[in-house]
């Protein structure tokens, strides 16, 4: 796809990536900073019209950035399909199945599975200057903090569209590294006590709880939830 610029923020990333990314992206920004904090610094240095946030598990299928710019929309959600080998991304893989079907309902920043990944800048920027400071800079993220970016801008769900099978997350392959990596989501999650964000929280972990008790997403429930709450509660 013509004019498109890269940029990459290496923030406290232990894999050399920013060595590897240069000659290849447009600009590489090194930080230490909070994954959020470097998304609002990348957004603030791209010269587009549109931005995609992709994290570093995340690879784009071929042809994605057409389909989802020819919708004309201000904001669009990727579905994602889960490449791994292990339990994480078999029961992440049918978790994926069921809110790709149910994609209109799931485009929520409180109780959905789907938020929007390509902005228009002007928005991105507002929602991301919208998280307040305290929230932002939590490490190495805030807990839900695609949520809180959707939240902010204001954008209504119905302004959001959709392509499916459009991002591929490379998944953990060990179940107790992902365990790890929710506990560790329940306890910056804590951070949120006493904020506006508290009620999120709890309407988040209430709706959740409501839509993931199916077959195609219970799986994927059981493994986040107990490491989540055991992190909020610890």
């Amino acid at each position: 796809m013509p004019d498109v610029e890269v940029i990459v923020v290496d923030s406290l990333s232990n894999d050399n990536t920013a060595a590897l990314s240069r000659g290849i992206a447009d600009t590489v920004i090194e930080l230490r900073c909070s994954a959020t904090r470097a998304r609002l610094i990348g957004a603030e240095k791209a010269r587009g019209t549109l931005v995609l946030n992709l994290d570093a598990d995340q690879e784009l299928v071929p042809g994605v950035l057409e389909r989802a710019v020819n919708l004309g929309l201000p904001a669009v959600a990727f579905g994602e399909l889960s490449e791994g080998r292990g339990i994480v991304a078999r029961a992440n893989r049918l978790q994926n199945r069921v809110t790709g079907l149910e994609w209109r309902r799931q485009i929520n920043p409180i109780g959905g599975s789907i938020v929007p990944r390509l902005y228009q800048r002007s928005l991105l920027l507002r929602g991301l200057r919208a998280i307040p400071p305290t929230i932002m800079d939590l490490t190495p993220m805030p807990y839900a903090e695609d949520s809180l970016l959707f939240a902010g801008t204001g954008l209504s769900e119905d302004r959001v569209g959709f392509v499916g099978s459009a991002i591929i997350h490379h998944e953990l392959d060990s179940v107790w590294a992902y365990w790890k990596k929710w506990v560790r989501n329940g306890q910056i999650a804590k951070s949120y006590r006493g904020t506006e964000y508290e009620s999120m929280v709890w309407s988040r972990g209430t709706k959740r709880l409501k839509s993931s008790l199916g077959p195609g997403t219970l799986p994927a429930f059981v493994l986040r939830f107990p490491a989540f709450t055991i992190g909020y509660l610890s």
